[in-house]
């Protein structure tokens, strides 16, 4: 009866609470902005660098891969949806490889994931993104949390004579009140070259409070992992939150006199918006 009473109230949490939001965009016109669907390789390859088109494709939840020409970068990976009645009463859950690679693989490898908390639904499928073909060293952008849940996946070496790795190894911390250039990066030109145009992308992080799933301020999972772990969580209520952050990216295409800038925010399941913040956007959807 205990069990029945807690699966209902989280069910409750789940259905009042929701992490999903929409995505403002300022400075600059959205071209496409794409339902959730298995991005069609055609309509990806139409998509060219010379065109410094920006686009927005949503997987849902906040997940999204936005894009610049042919530079984008992925934030909280999760499609291997399942029913809350499946989550809240056995309480397992796994990432799905293979929806994972039907909607992802198409995609050209980002140039960074970014966690905006840890819950399940904002980075259960991160570990086997980056088992895709050219995916290996995408670096995940995220709280200590994050960091932690992630060594819980051990990588796969390539030859039994090389020591075992961690996911946790393409982790990089989180910084915030600072804009942080994340394209171009060493060993890649950020000039234009043979008539392409230049592209960058930068982001700065504002920590913030995860909304609460029921009043007044009921938060399930919350919490922090403090600790590496030693294997993959498999319930969703070992994905804790973790520090809750709001992402403004900045992405910007030159071609010769003429630059294009973008700011798109990521707000997911942010609640309380800074005044430092909204000074950085003309429109703020929450």
């Amino acid at each position: 009866m205990i069990h029945l009473i807690l699966g209902l109230l989280s069910l409750m949490c789940f259905a009042l609470g929701g992490c999903s939001k929409p995505i403002p965009v300022s400075n600059g016109n959205v071209m496409t902005i794409s339902k959730p669907a298995i991005l069609d390789q055609r309509d990806y390859i139409e998509q060219r660098r010379e065109d410094l088109v920006l686009s927005i494709h949503w997987f849902g939840t906040a997940n999204y891969y936005i894009r610049l020409g042919d530079v984008g970068i992925l934030t909280d990976p999760f499609v291997s949806y399942k029913s809350l009645f499946r989550i809240v009463f056995s309480g397992h859950t796994k990432s799905d490889s293979e929806l994972v690679k039907s909607f992802y693989g198409s995609l050209n490898p980002p140039e960074a994931i970014f966690i905006g908390h840890s819950h399940y639904d904002h980075m259960l499928d991160t570990v086997e993104a980056l088992k895709l073909s050219g995916w290996n060293s995408v670096p995940v952008y995220g709280s200590e949390t994050t960091k932690n849940i992630l060594a819980g996946y051990k990588k796969e070496s390539p030859s039994s004579s090389q020591s075992e790795g961690r996911w946790s190894e393409n982790w990089r911390g989180t910084k915030t009140l600072e804009w942080i250039e994340i394209y171009p990066i060493e060993g890649k030109p950020c000039e234009e070259d043979e008539g392409f145009p230049s592209l960058s992308i930068c982001y700065k992080a504002f920590e913030a409070q995860h909304a609460p799933h029921l009043p007044p301020n009921f938060k399930y999972f919350s919490g922090k992992v403090t600790k590496p772990l030693k294997k993959p969580p498999h319930t969703a209520d070992e994905f804790k939150e973790g520090a809750t952050y709001v992402y403004l990216f900045k992405l910007i295409g030159r071609r010769g006199n003429e630059e294009l800038p973008y700011t798109v925010a990521l707000v997911g399941a942010a609640t309380n918006i800074t005044e430092d913040l909204k000074k950085h956007m003309n429109l703020l959807t929450c």
